[in-house]
């Protein structure tokens, strides 16, 4: 079985949602031998716990976990302001955003690599705490009749 100190460690083809799931319901998780582990998973798995199985859950089924992607990938691909952390580490991703341009450019023997298409885009929460960027994307993750349904739903 699972040690209190192993409860980070990703199982072969089980996410954590599953794991947690397992563990929610008193399921017992077997080790597997191929297990590895993350800072992602160890702090999504930490998250999970602290918020609750069923919160997280909620928060899952409601696409409410994509709703900064969705924001910076279809609503605002405006890469001009991107900001990562801090100066340091934006500027390494911006470096490695050009360095995977030229690449494919140069690879792309017979032009069929469309490099306007590799974005470097962050997603921040925070963005959507403002309605006038918060309402566009739940538009386009849901269907709702009255747009007085989404400000409902955003507020």
């Amino acid at each position: 079985p699972l040690q209190p100190n192993d409860a980070h460690r990703a199982m072969q083809g089980k996410g954590v949602m599953q794991r947690e799931r397992e563990r929610n319901g008193g399921g017992v998780m077997q080790r597997e031998s191929n297990g590895c582990s993350s800072p992602l998973i160890t702090w999504t798995t930490q998250q999970i716990r602290d918020m609750g199985y069923d919160t997280y859950k909620t928060l899952h089924e409601n696409k409410i976990i994509q709703l900064a992607y969705v924001y910076k990938h279809y609503i605002d691909k405006n890469e001009e302001e991107e900001y990562f952390v801090n100066d340091i580490q934006t500027a390494e991703l911006q470096r490695r955003h050009r360095d995977t341009i030229a690449f494919w450019r140069e690879a792309d023997i017979d032009n069929t690599v469309i490099t306007e298409d590799i974005l470097l885009l962050s997603m921040h929460g925070t963005d959507l705490q403002d309605n006038d960027k918060l309402v566009p994307t739940i538009l386009r993750l849901f269907d709702f009749n009255a747009i007085s349904d989404v400000l409902a739903f955003a507020t």
